[in-house]
This record gives structure tokens, sequence and C-alpha cells, in this order.
């Protein structure tokens, strides 16, 4: 009789132990899979951020150029060229976030503050507009190499086209800043740290998009 309590006593220490095993061993996977998500999270909004950057790093360019060609009221082949690949470079990354965004709101990794922020999506604005403006670009260069021309003079539609695109640069670039000086005024690691743990990609996505709709109903044809 002894011997079989001593035997039940040892299969609930057994027992016990199993459990205390169970416990630490998930425990353990819980851990390990919080520090991936966090480390998925991170790296995907540094992605994020790194294409922000370049949108704007981008559209510093073109402001650039256009201004210029506004200015001596004339566009060159060159800058034409120019202007094709940074529109056409916008309209990919503009194009690769929000299909980071709608997919991210159904993805297991997403962060509890990029879930908070919802983006009123408008048909109008999911890259359509870019697009728009890199098939115009497109057509000028098209014309040049048709008529064998280096430069096209500003006039009528052309000119109304470019102090548009002109205009539109601008206030993309002033939001840009207005946005960086108001939540990023910091040194360039710190800004970077603060965009990708505040998710600031998607509010920037937002801020684009009321930016450019003030240009939606505009039409950017040759």
């Amino acid at each position: 009789r002894g011997w079989l309590m001593k035997s039940k006593g040892n299969i609930k220490d057994n027992c016990f132990l199993i459990v205390i095993c169970i416990l630490m061993i998930s425990f353990t996977v819980n851990i390990y899979q919080a520090i991936e998500n966090n480390k998925y999270s991170y790296e995907l909004g540094k992605q994020n951020y790194n294409k922000i950057e370049e949108i704007r790093y981008r559209n510093e360019s073109i402001l650039s150029i256009l201004e210029s060609c506004v200015s001596a009221g004339s566009v060159n082949n060159s800058d034409l060229l120019t202007l094709h690949r940074n529109y056409s470079k916008i309209t990919e990354l503009e194009l690769s976030l929000w299909s980071n965004y709608l997919n991210d709101n159904k993805h297991m990794f997403i962060s509890k503050k990029n879930r908070s922020k919802n983006i009123v999506v408008s048909t109008t604005s999911k890259n359509e507009l870019y697009s728009e403006i890199e098939e115009l670009i497109y057509s000028y260069i098209q014309n040049d190499m048709t008529e064998k021309k280096d430069v096209i003079e500003l006039q009528g539609k052309v000119a109304e086209n470019f102090e548009n695109l002109k205009s539109m640069s601008i206030d993309l670039n002033n939001y840009f800043n207005d946005f960086y000086a108001k939540n990023c005024d910091l040194s360039d690691e710190m800004k970077e740290k603060k965009m990708i743990n505040h998710d600031y990609w998607i509010d920037i996505l937002q801020g684009m998009q009321e930016v450019n709709s003030k240009y939606w109903d505009y039409e950017f044809i040759y």
C-alpha cells in the first residue's frame, strides 16, 4: 500500500514537471515570436520609410527641373527623360506603398499603431494621377523623337500642363517640409527611428492623397 501511494506521488510529480516544461516551452516560443514580429514590423517600416524618402527626393528633383523649364519657357529632351524617370519611379513607389498598406491591414504582424491608422481610400487617388503624368511626359518625348526636335516651347496647353505640374510639385514639397518640421525635426538617425516607430509612412501616404486631390480633375493630356 505504501508503495502504491509513493507511486501515485511520483506520477503527480512527473505530471507537474511536464506541465511546467510545457508552460516554459510555450512562454519561450511566445517570447521568440514577439521578438521576430517586432523585427519584421520594424524592417517593413524601414522599407516603407525608404520609399517615402525616395518619393520626397524624386519630387525635389522634379520641382527643380520644372522651375527651370517654366522660367526658361521651354523644356529639352534631357529634362523630359529625367522627368519621365522620376514620375515613373514615384508611380512605382506609391503603388507599392498602397499595396503594403492594404495588405498589412490583414497581416498578423501589423503593429497596433498601424492598425489604428485608417486611410479613406479614393478610387481616383491610387496611382492614377502619377500614371497620367508619366504618360503625358512620354507623349512629349515621343513627339520630339518623331519631329526630331531637341526642345519644346512651353506654349498653350503645354505651358498650362507644366504650370500645374510645378504647382503640384511645390504643394507636395511644402507638405513634406511641414510634416517633417512638425513631427520629425531631429537628426537623420533619430528621424528615421521615429518615422518607423510611429508608422508615419501611413500618415504621409494619406497626406499625399489629400495634397494631390487638388489636381484630380485637371486633365494632364498631350
